[in-house]
């Protein structure tokens, strides 16, 4: 039994991207090849770092868009039930996707709390393994949510008079337009971006929209490498790796 308290970390996993943070450690980062299997990931973190020889974890661990993107939907007022709210996600996730509708049980959905139509979901699988991951070695799992859900708390992203939040990460550009009565639309692209690729696909974005002038957007972006200035006001999740695009 161990006679110390359990380390508490936060862990971001994204396509070829690991980072580890824990209190009063630096942060540890492992770039893995993009197209290596998720639980070949993880268990290459556990050998990094010396996992089974070290203090049970406790880790809350964030998602990037690549693993977790959102779906937006249409919830009609008469639907309130959560397990009803939780199966259109599902079905609106395994369109996106291409999966068969019936398939569609299988794909985990996550509801947000703050818009009513917005969902992150996860394609079979991918749960399970960050599941078992986190509660190998006597390890414990705090919280599972993407990246992009952090950055919709933002002080900046929560102004009344911003309704496009544009977030770009290093393995994808998630776009959420939100409205008073929901989410009104969200969208992901999976690849990598620099802050003028970026920045040129949202003015296309723009340029597309029936009504581009509705739109007030703020780009918020979670680098590879901490920043030289922290965000002001910006999330505490891996806080020094927040910026902001003009």
């Amino acid at each position: 039994m161990w006679s110390v308290w359990p380390e508490k970390l936060d862990v971001y996993v994204g396509a070829g991207l690991v980072l580890v943070q824990c209190p009063g450690a630096p942060l540890w980062r492992f770039e893995p090849p993009p197209t290596l299997p998720l639980a070949d990931v993880l268990q290459k973190v556990d050998e990094a770092l010396g996992r089974e020889h070290a203090k049970p974890w406790r880790l809350r661990v964030h998602l990037s868009a690549a693993f977790c993107p959102p779906v937006a939907f249409v919830a009609p007022a008469s639907v309130r039930r959560h397990r009803e709210m939780v199966a259109l996600a599902q079905a609106h996730a395994a369109l996106a996707i291409g999966m068969p509708g019936e398939q569609a049980a299988e794909i985990v959905c996550s509801l947000d709390s703050r818009h009513r139509g917005l969902a992150a979901f996860m394609q079979p699988g991918i749960y399970q393994i960050i599941q078992r991951w986190a509660q190998s070695c006597q390890g414990r799992l705090l919280g599972l949510q993407p990246l992009w859900a952090v950055a919709t708390r933002d002080r900046l992203s929560e102004r009344s008079q911003v309704n496009r939040l544009a977030f770009l990460e290093p393995d994808a550009l998630t776009v959420l337009e939100l409205s008073t009565r929901g989410a009104a639309g969200a969208m992901s692209w999976m690849r990598r971006f620099d802050a003028a690729e970026a920045v040129a696909h949202l003015a296309q974005l723009e340029s597309r929209s029936e009504a581009p002038e509705q739109w007030n957007t703020v780009i918020l972006t979670f680098a590879r490498d901490p920043v030289e200035a922290v965000l002001s006001g910006g999330p505490s999740v891996l806080h020094r790796h927040w910026g902001r695009l003009p």
